[in-house]
């Protein structure tokens, strides 16, 4: 059986994992992963209709409308490109 470790303050196991150089309570595949469903969730309620999910893909199967909910355009003070040109490599 695995060892469950639990926090009752993130934010400080964070701040200390950041000081032992440890994993955190919280792993980040694990909160990406979370917050990738629960995305997933409300673009089907936002529609109405059932959807299917391409996870090698990460995208939605044949729905562009729901595809395009899942992010948003950068504006051009947050576009890549613009910040290596401005601040080089």
């Amino acid at each position: 059986m695995r060892a469950r470790h639990l926090s009752n303050n993130h934010h400080g196991n964070w701040i200390d994992c950041i000081r032992s150089r440890q994993r955190c309570v919280a792993h980040v595949d694990i909160g990406a992963h979370t917050a990738t469903i629960c995305h997933m969730g409300n673009i089907a309620y936002q529609l109405q209709r059932s959807l299917q999910w391409d996870p090698e893909q990460r995208r939605f199967i044949g729905d562009e409308a729901a595809n395009r909910l899942m992010g948003r355009s950068m504006r051009a003070l947050a576009n890549l490109n613009v910040l290596r040109t401005v601040h080089g490599p």
